[in-house]
């Protein structure tokens, strides 16, 4: 357990080190927002932990989309800043893969198997970053986001003599929506 300490310790000296040389920069945002789309309203939240130079900055992410079915988005962030000061604009590309929350139910009044697999995330869209505290940002953000998901449902027909036909079916879903968000950078 001790070793397992001192490993991690030794890690983040190297990687404190190397952005010191390199002149990159670690910084993690959290957000929280609404999603609108055809299904409603929806509130998402996210969390990332980026490595920024000059006016770039790539992430990594992840986060809650309640948006028509929950489900846990893990995706690249790649973010650019129009001006290098405290307060400027920024447009973001973000793009990866979601976990839906709940793979497979059963549907109470035909008794038919549903699952439902999970796809595609991404996001596109453009902010404005202000200071908030003295190593603190506040940013807000504006976007297009989609998510694609599949459900296959599955069924046996009632018969008198078995074995029984089955019923098979593929629903392929793309959820779009808009993305308005608000977030800290520390």
């Amino acid at each position: 357990m001790r070793r397992n300490y001192l490993l991690i310790i030794f890690f983040l000296s190297v990687i404190t080190s190397f952005a010191q040389q390199k002149k990159y920069s670690f910084s993690g945002e959290v957000e929280a927002g609404l999603l609108e789309g055809e299904q409603g309203s929806a509130f998402q939240l996210g969390a990332r932990a980026s490595i920024r130079k000059n006016t770039w900055g790539i992430s990594v992410g992840s986060g809650l989309d309640y948006y028509s079915i929950r489900s846990i988005p893990v995706y690249l962030d790649v973010r650019k800043n129009i001006f290098n000061k405290t307060k400027t604009p920024f447009v973001y590309v973000s793009g990866g893969y979601h976990f839906l929350w709940l793979a497979e139910t059963l549907d109470p009044w035909f008794g038919r198997m549903n699952e439902k697999k999970n796809g595609l995330y991404y996001r596109a869209g453009i902010g404005y970053q202000l200071p908030a505290f003295k190593t603190s940002s506040l940013f807000f953000s504006a976007g297009y986001s989609e998510k694609q998901y599949s459900e296959n449902y599955s069924s046996t027909y009632p018969c008198l003599v078995g074995p029984c036909p089955e019923y098979k079916e593929t629903i392929s879903n793309r959820l779009r929506r808009l993305s308005i968000t608000t977030g800290l950078r520390f």
